[in-house]
């Protein structure tokens, strides 16, 4: 999603990753992105959640979200970790030329125990509400969130989504990332392996994921359908083979390469200053 964002705003949109070592961004905080982002129409990232002071400091902002399955969401997160470990362990050298066993740490399971422990516990139902319970963050997805997707249901959820936004002329178009032409994951999971042969693994993500669970139950059977039900003649009208981008360069692009260039030449180097109480 945050590549369809980069492709259609450019320099007016804020990625929130890295502004500083505290889990949300703050109405103050975004009082002091503006001074560097004075067209800015768009936020995005983990960083921002409508259980923050936003919702009262800048009323006019407009939340949106898009949940998953837990245990896919669980799945691929562990998935990546271990990506990253590898990028960092050995910089440089592509995955294919590495041993299987250096793909891998040492101790998978306790190296996965780790991780879910300190991790992953209902991270959804954390970034929405701020704490671990899906019942306040239904209430404010009911109270404060405009439009809810569905990473399951991509494509009808982006034309929701530019319906909802009042820009028709927004660019949904994407290119799938990490899955084949026939939509399946290029890259075998882990942990998806580790569940079916260890029953206290496959506990253990259920139990971390029992929040998220119920928020997700929620969505997908009450709100997501309403939101069908809303946007009907969108998606009855919607060519959905046209949200598959063919061409490698377009007008999007130069949106993404202006967002790039400023965010690491303007703001990333004033970042300290803009956010010095927040480091």
């Amino acid at each position: 999603m945050a590549w369809i964002l980069q492709r259609n705003f450019g320099t007016r949109l804020f990625e929130t990753r890295g502004f500083s070592r505290r889990s949300d961004l703050t109405g103050r905080d975004l009082s002091h992105v503006l001074w560097l982002y004075r067209h800015l129409e768009c936020i995005a990232g983990e960083q921002l959640s409508p259980a923050s002071d936003l919702y009262e400091t800048h009323p006019y902002v407009r939340f949106f979200t898009f949940v998953r399955e837990p245990i896919s969401r669980c799945v691929s997160n562990f998935q990546w970790r271990l990506n990253c470990m590898v990028k960092y362990d050995h910089p440089g050298v592509p995955k294919r030329w590495l041993p299987a066993k250096w793909l891998e740490p040492h101790d998978l399971k306790g190296f996965f125990r780790e991780w879910i422990a300190l991790h992953q516990r209902n991270l959804q139902t954390q970034r929405i509400a701020g704490c671990q319970d899906a019942d306040r963050a239904i209430e404010i997805l009911q109270q404060r969130v405009g439009f809810v997707g569905l990473v399951e249901e991509f494509n009808d959820s982006l034309l929701m989504w530019r319906e909802w936004t009042g820009k028709s002329g927004l660019r949904i178009a994407y290119r799938p990332l990490n899955v084949s032409a026939e939509g399946k994951f290029r890259q075998p999971k882990v942990l998806r392996q580790m569940m079916a042969e260890d029953p206290e693994v496959a506990r253990l993500v259920t139990a971390a994921n029992a929040e998220d669970q119920r928020l997700y139950t929620y969505v997908r059977n009450e709100l997501f359908p309403a939101q069908q039900a809303r946007y009907e003649r969108v998606l009855r009208m919607a060519d959905r083979e046209s949200l598959v981008l063919r061409n490698k360069w377009d007008a999007g692009s130069i949106q993404m390469a202006s967002h790039w260039m400023y965010r690491t030449l303007v703001y990333k180097p004033l970042r300290p200053v803009l956010f010095r109480e927040a480091a």
